[in-house]
């Protein structure tokens, strides 16, 4: 990981503190990006990525903090310029909320696996005990590093290429909280879920995950799918939505997270999400075999590519795949060539 710009900024405000009270406290210059400062993000971004809740969405086009992103990245206003503008846009915001409270804002603009990020997180700071040279006890002052009050991860390159993939990840939890609503209202946040799109990614995230991560075989593979596709099927039927770090727990007690931060981690699905139950079927495999002839499909395309004649007991498939194909035409030249 490489770190571009760091910097931090403070807002003071309590709670029913009139909003003439609260005051922002801007640092004059970057933080140095030393051994503190680098241990200081690893560990913020190590809770980022553990932490359950995540959601995405989109930086909207026009509003005030991704306009003035944009001309930061476009060298129209310099880092520390575009923070402190961000910042007094985020007093507004903040003092508006009679139950919000202050504390430490980081902006951080960094590479990592060779795509550029844009980091936004409120950090807390509690009072705790330490012991000092001498091994007396003395009161301490700590950031709150094992949890994220607001935080969200901006893909630059997927927002400055402007195409319609998220570009931003946030930390949501269960309830819509007046710290997660003014933090989307503050930064844009477009968020957005469509059921399709997300079955889909569910889909393919299960799949690979039971290959590539759990290395099961072709039969536990499907058993894993069918129990994927029998719990989504059931908050489908309830009309609820799908909770991911719930999912996770159920498909593995002993390492509840296991599977939701793979899915998060690789393919941004939300933690909450309505099922498409088209898309659904996906999971879910026909198949049969006799002594001759051995057939499996997945139910997507039955009715498509598979087709069944109840009258004749034809069942007929289009567009073969191709290693199948390559061996009938080898095995009709033979049969030629010997005719």
């Amino acid at each position: 990981m490489k770190i571009n710009h760091i910097i931090v900024h403070s807002i003071d405000k309590e709670q029913h503190q009139d909003q003439a009270d609260v005051e922002v406290h801007l640092r004059e210059e970057e933080l140095p990006v030393d051994d503190r400062v680098s241990t200081l993000i690893n560990d913020v971004l190590e809770v980022y990525r553990n932490k359950t809740g995540k959601a995405f969405g989109k930086l909207g086009k026009n509003r005030f903090f991704p306009r003035e992103l944009k001309r930061m990245y476009d060298e129209v206003v310099p880092f520390i310029e575009f923070t402190n503008v961000a910042m007094n846009e985020l007093r507004g915001h903040i003092a508006a909320q009679p139950l919000a409270t202050g504390g430490y804002l980081l902006f951080v603009d960094f590479l990592s696996q060779g795509v550029e990020y844009f980091m936004v997180v409120m950090l807390k700071s509690k009072d705790g005990l330490s012991f000092d040279d001498e091994l007396e006890l003395m009161d301490a002052h700590h950031l709150e590093l094992d949890r994220l009050h607001f935080a969200a991860r901006i893909n630059v390159d997927n927002w400055a290429g402007d195409n319609d993939e998220n570009n931003v990840s946030f930390i949501k939890g269960r309830a819509s909280s007046s710290v997660t609503l003014y933090f989307k209202e503050f930064l844009g946040i477009e968020e957005f879920s469509e059921s399709a799109k997300t079955t889909q990614k569910l889909v393919t995230a299960v799949s690979n995950y039971c290959r590539q991560e759990l290395g099961l075989d072709t039969d536990a593979v499907e058993d894993y799918k069918k129990k994927v596709h029998d719990y989504c099927s059931e908050k489908h039927q309830n009309e609820e939505p799908i909770f991911l770090d719930e999912m996770s727990r159920y498909l593995d007690e002993e390492n509840p997270t296991r599977f939701m931060e793979y899915a998060q981690e690789k393919y941004e699905i939300p933690n909450e999400f309505q099922v498409d139950k088209s898309k659904l079927r996906r999971f879910l495999k026909y198949s049969g075999k006799d002594n001759s002839v051995s057939i499996s499909f997945t139910s997507d395309v039955f009715g498509s590519r598979v087709k069944y004649d109840q009258t004749n007991d034809v069942l007929s498939i289009s567009k073969i795949p191709p290693t199948l194909k390559k061996q009938l035409i080898a095995e009709m030249k033979k049969d030629n060539a010997e005719g």
